[in-house]
């Protein structure tokens, strides 16, 4: 399954990344922000197979998780930042046979755990208000898929149950992001808010136990909310 169309949002993070790269004040910052958060992540999972008789719909639930970025901002424009995060939404896997006919719902929570290296632009550094927007590199780590398959198949006036375990392996994955950010001191201290509205452009690359590969478009978009710590 080829990659999805990367989001319009990301153009316009790409625009004023460089727009505000020309406009860079040359005088060092030497600041650090270090946050810590809370994040909602929403992958849009949703992909379908039928063959022989048999359709198989893979899609995803959000889930809340958490992680942290420590950025060292050179100048009051641009800052250099790391970050992590972990959470573990549901992959949902639906299978529908004709013949026989039956039908199979199960689920897991693989981890999701990205590691970020890349650049913030700050758009207004001269307010009280910092507002920033980021692109970077990551690198993603994915637990394995495992399912536990039970289904009632019926069979000359009886019913036959059917139980497997599925063990599917997920790759980890070397991609790009990225983010809309906003920091809100509280008060006249080195504490404030500090929230983001970020997107990974990363597919999940199975490989199930008889060697075959599939690949599914991930791609979540991630809310995260909590504090920062500058100084």
């Amino acid at each position: 399954m080829k990659k999805r169309s990367t989001p319009s949002i990301l153009g316009l993070v790409a625009a004023l990344v460089l727009l505000a790269g020309f406009a860079s004040p040359a005088t060092a910052a030497g600041e650090w922000h270090l946050r810590g958060f809370g994040a909602w992540v929403e992958p849009d999972v949703d992909w379908t197979q039928t063959s022989a008789g048999e359709t198989v719909r893979v899609t995803s639930d959000g889930a809340f998780g958490f992680g942290f970025d420590a950025e060292y901002q050179i100048s009051p424009r641009w800052g250099i930042d790391f970050g992590a995060l972990t959470a573990a939404p549901d992959i949902n896997v639906e299978l529908d046979s004709t013949v026989p006919v039956f039908s199979v719902g199960t689920s897991d929570n693989p981890a999701f755990r990205p590691l970020t290296a890349g650049v913030n632009v700050h758009l207004t550094p001269k307010a009280k208000v910092d507002f920033y927007v980021g692109a970077f590199f990551a690198y993603v780590l994915y637990d394995d898929l495992n399912l536990r398959l039970r289904a009632e198949i019926p069979v000359d006036g009886s019913v036959m149950v059917v139980e497997d375990q599925v063990h599917i392996n997920i790759d980890n994955d070397f991609t790009w992001g990225g983010l809309i950010g906003l920091d809100v001191p509280l008060g006249q201290g080195n504490w404030g808010f500090a929230g983001t509205l970020r997107y990974i452009d990363t597919d999940v690359d199975t490989t199930d136990e008889e060697g075959d590969r599939t690949t599914i478009g991930y791609d979540p978009l991630i809310v995260t909310f909590g504090f920062v710590y500058s100084f």
